[in-house]
C-alpha cells in the first residue's frame, strides 16, 4: 500500500503502514527468482524476506540487505542472478547502483567463463591431446622390463 511516508512501498513493520497489507510484488520476486539467485533486501532485518522465501519453497535463495551492495562482497563470486526487492530499489544510492550493474555484469562474465570452461572439458572428454598420448606412451615405456 502506498503511504504519503514512504517514497514506494512500506514494510508493515516500519511503523508508517496505514493499509491493507502488500502488492504481492516481494512474492513474484521471490518466486521468479532465478535457482540460487541472490536476494536484496532493503534494509538489514532479513527475517521477512527468509520466513516469506521459506513459505514460497525458495530456501535456495540468498538473502542479503541493500548494504552487501556498498562493498565489495559480490566480487569474484559468480550468481546465477540478482534480485533487487521493489523497495530496495528506490532506496538504493548512486553507489549501490553503480556496484548492482557491476556486480551483474562481473557474474555474467565469470558464469560464461565456466560454462565455456566447462564446454571444452565435455569437448575434450573421450578424446586425448598430443601431450596426453606422449605421456601415456613414456608411462608404457617405462613399464616394460628392463628398462
Amino acid at each position: 500500500m502506498k503511504n504519503k511516508h514512504c517514497s514506494s512501498f512500506c514494510h508493515p513493520d516500519d511503523g508508517l503502514f496505514d493499509g491493507p497489507r502488500g502488492t504481492g510484488w516481494t512474492t513474484k520476486l521471490i518466486k521468479t527468482a532465478p535457482k540460487d539467485a541472490v536476494f536484496i533486501w532493503h534494509d538489514n532485518n532479513l527475517w521477512y524476506p527468509k520466513d516469506l522465501a521459506q513459505r514460497l519453497g525458495r530456501e535456495d535463495l540468498e538473502m542479503k540487505s541493500a548494504s552487501w551492495l556498498k562493498g565489495l562482497n559480490w566480487m569474484g563470486r559468480s550468481y546465477s542472478g540478482i534480485v533487487v526487492d521493489h523497495h530496495a530499489l528506490d532506496q538504493l544510492d548512486a553507489q549501490q547502483h553503480d556496484n548492482l550493474k557491476l556486480a551483474k555484469m562481473a557474474s555474467s562474465h565469470l558464469r560464461l567463463t565456466e560454462k565455456q570452461s566447462n564446454n571444452q572439458q565435455t569437448k575434450n572428454n573421450g578424446k586425448t591431446t598430443k601431450t596426453e598420448n606422449r605421456r601415456d606412451q613414456d608411462a608404457k615405456r617405462k613399464a616394460l622390463p628392463g628398462r
